[in-house]
C-alpha cells in the first residue's frame, strides 16, 4: 500500500510539473496581462457599438481559469461589442498573491482587481462555483454590479434556497452531496472540456483545490439574495443543478431561467447559445 501511494504521488508530481510548464494556448483569447496584485486576466476591448455600455466580467468556476470562457467571450464580444474581461481567481492559473478560498474572499479580490483596472460598474457572469463569487460581489458592491448572470450553477449557488442556512453536520452533508453529484460530471462532459480542465486542476494543485472546494460547497447556502432577478443558464444534462427548483424560482419571478443543450461546461459546448441569451438579457435590462 505505501508503494502504491508513493507511485501515485510521484505520478501526480510529474504531471503537475508538466502542466505548470504548459500554458493554455489552445484556449487563448483576448489580450493577456497581470495586475500589480498578481491577478492574471484576459480582455477584449470595447467596439464602437459597446463603448458606452457596461463591461462584462467573467468569473470561472472551481479548479479552472478564465481561459475556459474562450468561445463564450468571443461570441459575446461579437454580439454586444462590449469590453469583455475574464480574470483568474487567486491561486488559479497564473494568478498569485494571498490565498482566497471562500467565495467572499474571492469576491473581494476581484473587486480589488476591478479597482486596479479602472472598471467601475459592470455586468458579472459566473460559471459553476463562480456564481457564488458574483453573488458576493453584488452584495459587497451593489452599485457596481449592474446585472448578475449565473451559468451552470451548482444547486444552491443557482440558487437561493434563501433562509435555509445549514450549520454543523447538515453543512458537511451538503458539501458531501455536492461532491457526489460532481463525480457524475466527467461522464457527461465532452472530451474537449475534459482535456482543458484536467491540466487546469493539476496546475492549481491538490491543497488549493481541496480548500476552495470545502469553502465553496459548505458555504453555498450563504449565497446572498440579489436585489433584482438574475439570469440563470443551465445545460439539460448537467448533474449539478436542480432544474425543478430553478423552475419554481422562475415561476416566482426570482430568476430568468434558460436551458440549453449540453452538460456542465456549456461555456464551451453551447457557447453561441449562451452568448445569445446573455446578449439579449443585458441588452434588454
Amino acid at each position: 500500500m505505501p508503494l502504491v501511494i508513493l507511485v501515485v504521488f510521484l505520478l501526480y508530481t510529474v504531471l503537475r510539473c508538466v502542466c505548470l510548464l504548459l500554458d493554455e494556448d489552445s484556449f487563448a483569447w483576448g489580450n493577456v496581462g497581470i495586475t500589480a496584485g498578481s491577478m492574471r486576466f484576459r480582455e477584449l476591448p470595447a467596439l464602437a457599438n459597446g463603448k458606452n455600455q457596461h463591461p462584462i466580467l467573467l468569473i470561472h468556476g472551481w479548479g479552472v481559469t478564465a481561459a475556459c470562457f474562450k468561445g463564450a467571450a468571443l461570441a459575446l464580444h461579437r454580439r454586444t461589442g462590449r469590453r469583455i474581461v475574464g480574470v483568474d481567481l487567486p491561486g488559479c492559473g497564473r494568478s498569485h498573491g494571498p490565498a482566497a478560498y471562500s467565495p467572499r474572499e474571492q469576491a473581494e479580490a476581484v473587486l480589488a482587481f476591478c479597482d486596479d483596472r479602472g472598471i467601475e460598474a459592470f455586468d458579472a457572469a459566473g460559471h459553476s462555483g463562480g456564481c457564488a463569487v458574483v453573488a458576493h460581489m453584488q452584495a459587497l458592491a451593489p452599485a457596481r454590479v449592474h446585472r448578475q448572470i449565473r451559468i451552470s450553477p451548482n444547486d444552491n449557488t443557482a440558487g437561493e434556497r434563501w433562509g435555509l442556512e445549514r450549520r454543523g453536520a447538515r453543512r458537511i452533508m451538503s458539501a458531501a452531496d455536492v461532491f457526489r453529484r460532481f463525480t457524475r460530471v466527467p461522464f457527461r462532459e465532452t472530451s474537449a472540456v475534459l482535456l482543458y480542465a484536467a491540466p487546469s486542476y493539476l496546475r492549481e494543485g491538490f491543497w488549493h483545490l481541496l480548500m476552495t472546494y470545502i469553502f465553496m460547497a459548505s458555504a453555498s447556502e450563504d449565497v446572498p439574495q440579489p436585489p433584482d432577478p438574475v439570469l440563470v443558464i443551465t445545460g439539460d444534462r448537467d448533474p449539478l443543478t436542480d432544474r425543478e427548483h430553478l423552475a419554481r424560482l422562475a415561476d416566482a419571478g426570482a430568476i430568468s431561467h434558460h436551458v440549453v443543450p449540453g452538460p456542465h461546461g456549456i461555456y464551451y459546448n453551447a457557447a453561441e447559445e449562451v452568448a445569445l441569451i446573455i446578449a439579449s438579457w443585458v441588452g434588454a435590462c
